[in-house]
């Protein structure tokens, strides 16, 4: 259990939490967008954006470990999770679809749902330095 102590597990942790977050915040979006993309004929989002927010959202989320018990590792852990939930905002296109095809027109509003799937992100981006002030004597 001496890995998880030191700077070599939080290393070790740095490096599963960005390989994950690589996975969730940058491989999932691209296949998400390019299959619905190519499903509705049009491009939903470019792929500078998702590159840059799935990169940026995976490195705050490893340096937070890296720097875990330090000052800036809340405010860091609180970055992804807004990020990540402006994201999920983004890749949603803030709860509303419309498509218009050969003279039909379908709107979809689920905004309200969107925000129940962001409450979790909202939620640790409040708990990260609220938890970090409280642990502090």
């Amino acid at each position: 259990m001496a890995w998880r102590r030191g700077l070599a597990g939080r290393a070790t942790r740095a490096l599963l939490s960005l390989a994950f977050n690589v996975l969730l915040w940058l491989y999932l979006p691209r296949l998400y967008v390019g299959q619905l993309g190519q499903a509705l004929g049009q491009e939903l989002l470019p792929s500078s954006l998702l590159l840059a927010f799935g990169l940026g959202i995976a490195a705050l989320h490893a340096a937070a470990k890296v720097l875990e018990g330090h000052g800036l590792s809340p405010l860091l852990s609180s970055g992804a999770y807004l990020a990540s939930s402006y994201f999920t905002y983004l890749l949603a296109h803030g709860g509303r679809i419309e498509l218009a095809q050969q003279g039909l027109q379908l709107r979809l509003d689920y905004s309200p749902l969107l925000w129940l799937l962001l409450l979790p992100q909202l939620y640790g981006a409040v708990r990260a330095p609220l938890l970090y002030l409280l642990s502090e004597e």
